[in-house]
């Protein structure tokens, strides 16, 4: 049972520190200590899964047969997902614990979205992974309003109103699944994936639209840089380092197994919306004046990426979306992060983080970069794909320029935030060290993905 530590850890410790008053330090650097045991439990269980063979773990609560109860799967893509928004969680928290906690819920907010997120990751079947992916989102709302001024409260409502269609769509597809298949088992629709059919193309669609609203993908992508703009930095990384990866999760999870039927059969469609996305994001990512609104239209490029690989499935595919959501969820924390940050460490986190979302040498974008062109080449129309995507890196290496010399000339903040910015830049550029380890490791996850 230890394999379930990171969801009961972020759980039990949630409600605790919401009857505590966040703003004092030891409050929030209780919630931080927290978060970095529960990101490295996630890396150490995965380590174990990856390196020394260990199984998944499954298990259905209360007894019941699968099918029927609350089923729970953990195993290496879980619990890569899980240490990755825990890494980053820890982070902002951080950030904020040193600087200046403006809500006295914060760090309770961030340990919910902590449990929301781990029970989505390690739950096997799609109601519940609806449920919650359902906590996250309306601990996000909360979040999405953090420091309460007008522009912040502007900024929440377009994204209630956004994750509130989401949710609805998702729910929809989750009904037309369980009325065409008769069971919400992800397992057992992936067995009848394999033998028959899995689940039906427009319960695959229904699901497929609530996903992208939730990733930000063109055309579906209007609260973004709103949201983005208006949000504070720090609920800014939690939403684009951490929460938007539910969407990648279910993308990846539903939709490479047990909805591989219906991926392949769209799987131009799906090609032609992401490079739509990688297009139209670093453009205007090229274009825009603000920091925020910079990283929001990257953030849109990368959702593209994201589905452009999800499109040319295979095991080459889930690689590259696996990294792409790597190196996305620390790379645009450390952007988002560095605008609050002082000194070298604002100029020198800003600039990594922005070369790592262009996906350029020394960081994992360019890791990820290299396995979506691998990708693209593979699939149809592979040189048109490839095109796209360098088309994508050189209006992207233009907004870099444009991010890093718009950071390092705003003035300085007030209070001295934990320089969790260049904690997060640094681990982009050690990663990319690690290349040969991390690719070996990211396409052994990628079997977890795939129909085979």
């Amino acid at each position: 049972m230890i394999v379930l530590l990171p969801l009961v850890l972020s759980w039990l410790s949630a409600p605790v520190l919401l009857l505590l008053d966040g703003r004092r330090p030891a409050v929030a650097w209780s919630a931080f200590a927290i978060l970095v045991l529960v990101a490295a439990i996630d890396i150490a269980l995965l380590w174990a899964m990856v390196w020394e063979g260990r199984e998944p773990f499954t298990t259905v609560a209360g007894g019941w047969a699968t099918g029927s109860g609350i089923r729970l799967h953990v195993d290496r893509v879980s619990l890569f997902f899980g240490a990755v928004c825990a890494y980053v969680l820890a982070a902002v928290t951080a950030h904020e614990a040193r600087g200046n906690v403006r809500s006295g819920s914060f760090p309770a907010l961030i340990l919910f979205v902590s449990a929301g997120l781990h029970g989505a990751f390690f739950t096997g079947d799609l109601f519940n992974f609806y449920v919650f992916f359902e906590v996250s989102v309306v601990t996000s709302f909360a979040l999405a309003a953090y420091g309460y001024g007008r522009e912040e409260v502007r900024g929440a409502f377009i994204y209630i109103v956004a994750n509130l269609l989401g949710s609805s769509l998702f729910l929809v597809g989750i009904a037309v699944v369980y009325h065409t298949a008769g069971v919400l088992d992800l397992s057992i629709l992936a067995q009848r994936q394999r033998e028959t059919a899995g689940i039906h193309p427009l319960g695959a669609a229904l699901l497929f639209a609530a996903l992208s609203l939730k990733l930000g993908l063109f055309p579906l992508h209007g609260w973004v840089p709103v949201l983005y703009s208006h949000a504070q930095p720090a609920v800014a990384a939690v939403m684009s380092g951490a929460l938007i990866n539910v969407g990648a999760y279910g993308l990846l999870r539903i939709g490479l197994d047990a909805a591989e039927g219906a991926r392949a059969e769209a799987g131009t469609l799906l090609l032609a919306l992401g490079a739509a996305a990688i297009v139209y994001g670093a453009l205007l990512a090229s274009r825009r004046k603000t920091p925020a609104e910079i990283i929001a239209y990257a953030s849109i490029a990368q959702a593209g990426y994201l589905v452009l690989a999800f499109g040319a499935g295979g095991r080459e595919g889930a690689a590259a979306a696996l990294l792409v959501v790597l190196s996305g969820s620390i790379e645009k924390a450390a952007m988002f992060l560095s605008q609050e940050s002082r000194g070298a460490a604002r100029s020198l986190s800003a600039l990594v983080g922005a070369l790592g979302v262009a996906g350029l040498p020394f960081t994992v974008g360019l890791l990820a970069k290299i396995e979506l062109f691998r990708a693209a080449v593979l699939a149809p129309y592979g040189p048109s794909l490839v095109g796209v995507i360098l088309l994508g890196t050189c209006f992207l290496f233009v907004a870099t320029l444009h991010f890093w010399d718009r950071v390092r000339r705003m003035p300085a903040p007030a209070a001295a935030n934990m320089p969790a910015a260049l904690v997060l830049a640094a681990t982009t550029v050690a990663l990319a060290v690690l290349a040969a380890p991390l690719n070996r490791m990211i396409f052994n996850l990628s079997a977890d993905l795939v129909a085979e």
